[in-house]
Formats: structure tokens, sequence, C-alpha cells
């Protein structure tokens, strides 16, 4: 059974007094949804593409030369399917105020307003990424070249709006750590950090979305058994222990590492999940990818540690990341790609007990 977000004391329905119109909200006449554009869905949502008329309530709660680009804009609109449970829509209403905490941040998927009146359908209204996410971003932009490792050729400007740079991957990569660290430094645990999780928009610009796990903590560790979880993404003592902290987080970072580096392969393909465990408590871990470099292959090994108290913290990995960063150059030329296969979820039971876990594939 799905337990219910812990960081609100009082769980909230759509249909409670107290989810009352706020600065955040925006009214129906305010906003296009385009059902015949829907850019995901997960278990208990869909993403449609919509159009904002108007100011986005985020320029007004938080005036910035930042925003003002989320006027009359393009939006992606999540939504709960009619059939939703209360228990997912108390979830859903989580999921919107937790976003109104975090605020802004350029590597964040930001709220830029909400619909929650009870009349009306619930609507949690954010940024739009043309891109899409990460792990489609780097799987379609492989180049079947025939060549192996990075490649020196440059390619003509046609070519450079799909190919895929060394330096580009890099980029990401400290993106994504630049907004982990301004989660964690908040006391937030995010718990799917995965390249799935990441949106790209038209500037190349990373940004980590899906909050539907996250937990803004009053200690350091968070426990809790079963619900659907990224069990290869997930640091062991999580998988043992059912705990989660920061640098649980900072493991699947990791992981989201290889994946950008690997470009696009999925982790521990050959392994049942139902094997993780063992598999990691014997001390392997996710080889190098073929064209890795061997820092940052070597960083990865670090958020892999057992102790995770020997794992970096966010803002190590930003300043490593950025120096890595501000030395590679264009003479790294473009990479050479290749297809590999798509990852999955798995739903968490009692692993130690030799349950099974159900497979959920995740939507691509």
């Amino acid at each position: 059974m799905m337990e219910r977000n812990q960081y609100i004391d009082q769980p909230r329905t759509i249909h409670n007094e107290t989810c009352t119109r706020d600065a955040w909200e925006v009214s129906s006449d305010q906003l296009k949804i385009f059902n015949n554009e829907k850019l995901g869905s997960g278990a208990f949502c869909v993403v449609f593409k919509g159009k904002l008329v108007g100011k986005a309530p985020i320029c007004k709660i938080q005036p910035s030369v930042a925003l003002q680009c989320f006027e009359n804009c393009e939006v992606a609109v999540k939504k709960l399917p009619e059939y939703a449970s209360d228990l997912a829509m108390d979830d859903f209403v989580q999921e919107i105020d937790f976003m109104k905490r975090i605020g802004y941040h350029l590597h964040l998927i930001s709220i830029l307003g909400c619909i929650t009146d009870p009349q009306l359908e619930a609507c949690l209204i954010i940024e739009y990424c043309s891109n899409g996410d990460l792990l489609k971003y780097v799987r379609n932009r492989r180049l079947e070249t025939g060549h192996e490792g990075i490649m020196r050729t440059y390619y003509p400007v046609t070519v450079d709006e799909v190919a895929l740079r060394f330096k580009d991957l890099l980029s990401f990569a400290w993106q994504i750590s630049d907004g982990m660290d301004y989660l964690s430094a908040r006391g937030c645990i995010h718990r799917d950090v995965a390249a799935r999780n990441v949106l790209v928009n038209e500037m190349k610009v990373a940004k980590i979305g899906d909050f539907g796990l996250c937990r803004l903590m009053d200690t350091a560790t968070y426990t809790t058994r079963g619900g659907r979880l990224p069990i290869k993404w997930m640091a062991l003592e999580s998988l043992q222990d059912y705990q989660y902290t920061t640098k649980s987080d900072v493991w699947s970072f990791g992981v989201l590492l290889y994946e950008l580096f690997s470009l696009g392969a999925a982790p521990y393909s050959l392994i049942q999940p139902t094997d993780m465990i063992t598999y990691l408590r014997s001390g392997k871990r996710l080889d190098k990818p073929e064209q890795c470099a061997d820092k940052v292959y070597s960083i990865m090994q670090e958020c892999w540690k057992e102790n995770p108290d020997e794992r970096p913290f966010f803002s190590d990995l930003k300043m490593e990341l950025g120096t890595l960063l501000s030395y590679a150059t264009e003479e790294y030329g473009y990479l050479d790609t290749r297809k590999q296969s798509h990852g999955q979820y798995y739903r968490q039971n009692s692993i130690d007990s030799g349950s099974t876990m159900q497979s959920e594939r995740h939507p691509d």
C-alpha cells in the first residue's frame, strides 16, 4: 500500500476547504490544455502540453528578470485521471505544495501556477521543456558512425544540432549537481534521481523534475517501506534498510552519470532486481562506460561507496564537475553513439524476506 507523503503535517485532499485559492491559483480561462498533445504519463498522472495566457503566478510571487519568459508561454500541465483515488489526490496536492515551497531554481522544474478549485479539474502547471527528458535526449542524439570512442572529426553545423560532445555531457552533469545541491541544502531528499526525471529545454538547460517521491526532512534520515521505487538507482542502505538521505541521492546521481556517459544505457541490465542487494554487497558496481573519461568514472565510484559517510556531498560534486567542465574544450569533438536498452522501475516489497518485486515499465 502506498504511504502518504510525510513532509506535511496534515494531508489535504482537493476537496478540503483548507485548499483555498491563493496567489498560485490560475483561472480556468488563463489555461489552454492541448489534450491531443500528451507529453508523458505515470502510474497516477498524465502530462499534457498547454498554453498559459498572461503572466504566470510565479512572476508575481518571485519577481525576477529570469522569470519574465513565463508570460503567454507554453507550459506542461500535470493532471490526475478521473478515477484517481483520494490518496492519489492527497499526494498530488502535496506535490503542488512541495513545489511552492522549494521556490525557483534554474536547474529545477518550477511550478508556474496551479488549479485546486474543487469545482474544477486539478492541475499542476510547470515549465515546458521542448527537448523532453534527458534519457531520451541522449538516446535520440546517437550518431551511427562506425567509429569507436570520441570522434575527432568535426561535423558540419547541421550535424551539431543533433550531436553530443563530451563537454555537453559534463555540462548536463554539472547542472544536475547544481540543482541537487540546492535541494539538499534545503533538507530535501529526492529519492528518484535518474536521467528520465531530468528535462532539457530548448537552450540545453537541464532541470530536475518529478518530485512525487520527494521529502522535506526535519531529520537527516527518512525511513519507509514499500511503494513504487527505482530499484537499480537505489543506494545499498535504501535497498537493505529502507533508509534515505542526501547521500542515497548521491548514489543515485552516480547511476545518472552512468546513464549520461553511456549515452542512455540501462544500469545493471543483466542483473535481476531481486539480486541487486547480493550484487552490491559483494562490492560489485557498474562498469566504466566505453567513452567515459577516467576522472568521471572516479566520481561515479565515489558516489557508490558502501558507507554513506564516505560519499561526497552535492556541493563537492558540483565543484569537481565544474573543474572538469572548465578544462573541457571543443577538441574532444563528437561522441560515437550506440543503441542501448531501456530501464525499468520495480515495486519494492520486503526484499530481505525474499518476496518478489513487481516489474513496472516506465513510460518512454
